[in-house]
């Protein structure tokens, strides 16, 4: 099977290896961390809910390397999951080489380890807004959804039907 030009990696995405983490548990924080491995997390990173609540969402409070953070959850619209990818590995111990061959062999295969349905995203000593970067993300995913949303002849006619009426309408205050 040829992957086409273009493409960087496969993702392999099987529901049985798969599990599901708790709510609460993905975290996108105003931060660049240089290490890549297993952490005690949990051990340092604890977010705990305030009293305090904007635009209707509860706030959470939470500290990282001494610095205050304040977070809101956020669940993904319907129909969507997120997912963590781990590369495939070897049996050498090293991941798969990308080639300039475009065979299966010669690509990156990613495999899907776990699954999520919210995002917990954090600012540096001020309250998350919805109109915030961590938070717009969303509104692409719907207005996407939107764009791509099948289209019935019926509403196509309605559509036509409310811009001539509209259109009337401008054409008679105009005069």
């Amino acid at each position: 099977m040829a992957v086409p030009e273009g493409s960087t990696g496969l993702i392999r995405i099987a529901k049985a290896s798969c599990s599901t983490l708790a709510p609460n548990q993905v975290h996108l924080l105003p931060c660049s961390i240089s290490f890549s491995g297993p952490a005690p997390v949990s051990d340092y990173f604890r977010p705990r809910i305030t009293d305090s609540n904007m635009e209707g969402v509860e706030l959470k409070e939470a500290a990282f390397r001494g610095r205050k953070l304040l977070g809101r959850t956020t669940e993904l619209p319907p129909g969507y999951c997120g997912l963590f990818l781990e590369k495939e590995v070897t049996s050498e111990g090293g991941t798969r080489a990308k080639k300039k061959s475009t065979s299966v062999a010669a690509v990156d295969i990613w495999n899907a380890k776990a699954t999520f349905k919210d995002v917990t995203y954090w600012r540096h000593d001020d309250n998350p807004h919805s109109v915030d970067s961590g938070h717009k993300f969303l509104d692409w995913l719907r207005l996407a959804a939107m764009m791509h949303k099948p289209v019935s002849a019926e509403e196509v006619l309605m559509e036509e039907t409310k811009s001539r009426k509209n259109g009337q309408k401008r054409k008679s205050e105009e005069t």
